[in-house]
């Protein structure tokens, strides 16, 4: 994969953030993801990825700041820092509470 291809990547998904859309940013993990979030719990597959990101943004007023990207050959990190505020839309459970 190109430099250019591995940037395209990022940029799409930062894009995707800011659009906030959950369902872009899940179909880029595989069919047999596995994710482990400290606030989520463990989930399988990208439905499950898209549903968990879906309720952090509607929870959330949830913004991603990246410091940098560094791409070295096929290999890439990405420097970020995710912060956000209760938006008052989500109830204890989980649900999002209608405006």
């Amino acid at each position: 994969m190109t430099r250019d291809a591995i940037a395209a990547i990022f940029d799409r998904r930062r894009k995707a953030f800011d659009r906030l859309d959950a369902a872009a940013l899940a179909r880029d993990y595989a069919q047999d993801c596995v994710v482990d979030s400290p606030t989520g719990g463990v989930h399988h597959g990208p439905a499950a990825v898209e549903h968990v990101l879906q309720m952090v943004f509607d929870a959330l007023d949830v913004k991603m700041l990246e410091e940098s990207l560094l791409i070295d050959g096929d290999s890439a990190a990405q420097v970020l820092a995710i912060e956000g505020t209760d938006s008052g839309r989500a109830a204890a459970d989980g649900k999002v509470v209608p405006h």
